[in-house]
């Protein structure tokens, strides 16, 4: 089978904030906020958006894409399929695909027993994990972290705020409601005034004891951490024996850090042996992404916008002179394929990807072959 090799060096901007939080690095820099990921332990290190965020979006948007195409073509919304869920979206294989596999194909039940035809053999049949792998298979797409081309301008603080009590906010609600009901809410409002005045005075001890572990030597560890279990506990005990709600709703939400809208991002892509098949479930996927063109959280604060350009070049796999074969743009609810001078490629492969989703029961294509 002819194979491919493709590069997409390129680049990822922001148009909105964007945010890639790892759980850990607030405590490795300390304060009160989430920070970015930086390739150090200081914050002079060089801040990045991590490949782990773009890939798994990347994934699910490959099953949505599959799923989308076999909805359109069979005009049929149940088209969706939990093992292929997995297996796609994740490279996670549930039990029953084992199961389905054993009696479809034969094959060894474990991932670790597959030998390299039986490799082949899976990613002929499914392209879709062929192109992002799974235990067992490695991928042939590989992505790299983003990262902004100038380090000493593309860090914000965003998203401090206060939640207050919808009927202090807007006590005109009290007006619709029964005298039972418009008790109960002034009690809730109480209640919940109290409670917040005494989850603050907990998270602050919380906060103090987290500090001193840092600092403490191993034989005074065990007793911090005791304390830090007796106060967690505390905090739930006050959240549970609220009447209303468990959570307390008048609280402050804390900011966190973000990389600043407008900023530059080199980033890339690559694709290794791969098919003129799988080169376009990624640019299908690419596609499918355009709907949001979403990166990373705090989507409620409408961080995460962001504009995609690849330049990309092709090697076959009878030669050893890459060349440009076009351009592809990704943005909110946009998505171009440039193809470059005598280079169809790019629009062929899409083009493949389209045609075996119209002509899936005839393509031999298996979403759950693994």
């Amino acid at each position: 089978m002819e194979t491919l090799s493709v590069t997409m060096k390129g680049t990822i901007t922001a148009i909105s904030d964007l945010t890639s939080i790892r759980k850990g690095d607030n405590e490795k820099f300390a304060g009160d906020i989430s920070r970015m990921p930086r390739k150090g332990n200081t914050l002079d290190s060089e801040v990045y958006f991590s490949a782990g965020g773009i890939t798994g979006a990347l994934r699910t948007c490959t099953y949505n894409a599959v799923i989308r195409a076999l909805q359109i073509n069979n005009k049929d919304m149940k088209q969706g399929n939990l093992n292929a869920a997995y297996l796609i979206g994740s490279g996670v294989k549930l039990k029953q695909v084992d199961q389905i596999n054993e009696e479809k194909y034969g094959k060894p039940t474990k991932a670790t027993e597959i030998m390299p035809g039986e490799k082949n053999a899976i990613r002929e049949r499914n392209p879709f994990v062929s192109l992002n792998g799974m235990w067992g298979l490695a991928a042939r797409l590989g992505i790299g972290n983003a990262v902004p081309v100038d380090q000493e301008n593309c860090i914000t603080i965003v998203g401090e705020k206060y939640r207050a009590n919808l009927a202090k906010r807007n006590p005109e609600i009290l007006e619709s409601l029964s005298e039972e009901e418009q008790k109960d809410i002034m009690d809730l409002i109480v209640e919940d005034s109290f409670a917040s005045l005494d989850a603050k005075g907990v998270d602050a001890e919380i906060k103090e004891v987290k500090k001193e572990l840092k600092l403490s030597e191993e034989k005074d560890k065990p007793a911090l951490f005791a304390k830090l279990e007796e106060l967690n506990t505390a905090k739930t005990t006050i959240k549970q024996e609220k009447k209303f709600i468990n959570e307390t709703i008048q609280r402050p939400v804390s900011a966190y850090e973000a990389i600043v809208a407008g900023t530059e991002m080199r980033h890339d892509m690559k694709l290794t042996g791969c098919t003129t098949l799988e080169l376009g479930i990624l640019l299908a996927s690419l596609r499918e992404f355009s709907r949001t063109a979403q990166l990373g959280g705090h989507g409620r604060d409408n961080c995460g916008e962001v504009a995609m350009e690849y330049p990309v070049k092709a090697l076959a796999w009878d030669s050893y002179v890459p060349e440009h074969v076009g351009t592809v743009k990704v943005s909110h609810m946009d998505f171009q394929i440039i193809d470059a001078a005598e280079h169809t490629l790019l629009s062929d492969a899409l083009k493949a990807f389209d045609e075996a989703m119209k002509n899936f029961d005839e393509s031999g294509l298996d979403l759950t072959a693994a």
